[in-house]
């Protein structure tokens, strides 16, 4: 009866080995294709932070125009 007990608790195993590894590859397709997502997110938000600082850029050198002017005119 031992033999046979253990035949059957090694195929339990294997089953339930099966059956995770089936719950693990579904997981791991799912964490692809919220990977794939970020991926998409994460470059609109690189294209979104160029605008800014392209829009930005200008506002900054006039600030530091006048800024420069400003010191220059304290200073004289």
């Amino acid at each position: 009866m031992g033999l046979i007990n253990y035949f059957k608790d090694l195929h339990a195993i294997g089953r339930e080995f099966v059956s995770e590894s089936h719950d693990v590859k579904k997981h791991l397709d799912d964490v692809k294709i919220e990977l794939a997502y970020a991926e998409l997110v994460a470059l609109d938000i690189q294209k979104d932070i160029k605008t800014y600082q392209f829009q930005v850029q200008p506002r900054i050198e006039a600030i530091q125009t006048l800024s420069d002017k400003i010191n220059k005119e304290i200073s004289t």
